[in-house]
């Protein structure tokens, strides 16, 4: 659109009498309908705002694709963020199971380790010898 070119009467003084910004191409009822160029506005200057009109609706379409495609980047987030937090659990679980099985190899390794009988029958030796100390006090 012309910069230059001067306004049309009528819209200079919409702007002077209120700060929101008028319509100057009529659309139907439904919002839908054709554009009705105004008669007050020379038909250059109508083909114009039909076409500013235009590139509004397209930079709208524009704009409107990429809130959907960030809305489903949110979601793809959400379900990355959730698989993280599932595969640090798992990470806590497998940590767990090294470390016990660590425990477990290296009483195995211990060679004045007998078993687990043996080991039962020592710490039931050693609980009744307290038992008994106690009882003698």
């Amino acid at each position: 659109m012309n910069s230059e070119r001067a306004l049309p009467n009528h819209r200079q003084s919409t702007f002077s009498r209120s700060s929101r910004r008028s319509t100057f191409l009529g659309r139907g009822v439904n919002q839908n309908g054709p554009i009705v160029p105004n008669p007050n506005n020379s038909a250059e200057y109508n083909q114009e705002l039909k076409e500013e009109y235009e590139d509004l609706k397209m930079m709208n379409r524009t704009f409107e694709n990429v809130l959907d495609n960030l809305s489903k980047t949110k979601d793809q987030l959400a379900v990355f963020n959730h698989t993280v937090d599932v595969t640090n659990g798992l990470l806590d679980i497998w940590m767990d199971v090294l470390k016990n099985a660590e425990e477990i190899k290296s009483v195995l390794k211990n060679p004045s380790w007998h078993g687990s009988t043996t080991s039962d029958n020592e710490l039931e030796n050693k609980e009744s010898h307290i038992k008994k100390r106690r009882l003698n006090e």
